[in-house]
């Protein structure tokens, strides 16, 4: 079973709570907080997905992040 997330509307206004593995299965809207690592002098840090990662194994990514949980802050979020 997965964690539970806030299902949200276009305005991002919250629906209800489902689970994350629902809502990426019907495609529904679900707080994401990314966040991008940047060094002294500007240098992106770049990451190598998962081969095992449900979506776009194996590619690399700029983004460091995952899905908000419930009652939770995108700061909150990109913190953790």
């Amino acid at each position: 079973m997965s964690e539970p997330v806030e299902h949200v509307d276009e305005y991002d206004r919250v629906l209800g709570v489902v689970e994350r593995g629902e809502a990426e299965r019907e495609g529904w809207p679900h707080r994401i907080a990314t966040t991008i690592c940047r060094n002294r002098t500007g240098r992106i840090l770049v990451l190598r997905r998962s081969e095992t990662h449900p979506r776009f194994p194996g590619y690399y990514d700029v983004m460091v992040g995952g899905a908000v949980d419930v009652g939770e802050s995108y700061e909150e979020a990109a913190a953790r």
